[in-house]
């Protein structure tokens, strides 16, 4: 693949399962850097479920929108293939404004490493302005990632730096779920407005 250059809008690939998933896509990500349509994507989406895990990293133009996409299913712990995947995407991730979290499944497994990582993740994620997040995710992995840098200024200046929007899908979060963190943005002066909207 490293040797085709393609005018492709998008890019789809699916990871065989493996009972410890280790993937190197650095000759993949060659291909994509000579890929003009997928060479500075906005947009990253991420779709978790009970045992489906898919990355969707998008260069939204006009009515157009090119895709880069990672999936696999099987994996116990996907947070440690999500952070795999974007640190070797990290240089194309340094473009994506808006970043969503979703349909994680209330039924599925959380790992006591999975905030950790999580927050390891969100460290990659130095554009982001506006954070999309399932219900689900914001009460458990986010909340308690977040949290964990709460009352640190320079860990908490340090995920998704210019973040100002944190817009939750589903039921309405309690305000206590994040006040730590976003209050203690507020004192740093980078305010960030936590929004909800049900669909």
């Amino acid at each position: 693949m490293t040797r085709i250059d393609a005018p492709l809008n998008t890019l789809s690939l699916w990871f065989v399962d493996q009972p410890r998933p280790v993937f190197d896509i650095s000759q993949v990500l060659q291909f994509i850097n000579r890929t003009k349509q997928l060479e500075r994507p906005d947009h990253a989406e991420v779709d978790f479920s009970e045992d489906t895990f898919s990355v969707d990293i998008k260069l939204w133009a006009g009515n157009s929108v090119s895709a880069l996409k990672f999936s696999s299913t099987g994996l116990d712990n996907r947070i440690s293939l999500l952070k795999q995947i974007c640190t070797q995407c990290s240089p194309i991730l340094s473009h994506v404004d808006t970043l969503a979290l979703i349909c994680y499944s209330a039924g599925s497994q959380l790992s006591q490493q999975e905030p950790a990582l999580l927050l390891e993740v969100l460290h990659l994620f130095n554009a982001v302005d506006t954070l999309w997040i399932d219900d689900y995710i914001m009460e458990t992995v986010l909340s308690e990632a977040l949290g964990s840098v709460a009352w640190d200024w320079e860990r908490a200046a340090e995920v998704l730096p210019v973040l100002d929007t944190i817009q939750v899908r589903g039921k309405r979060p309690r305000p206590e779920i994040m006040s730590a963190f976003i209050d203690t943005r507020l004192e740093m002066g980078h305010p960030v407005e936590l929004g909800w909207v049900n669909f």
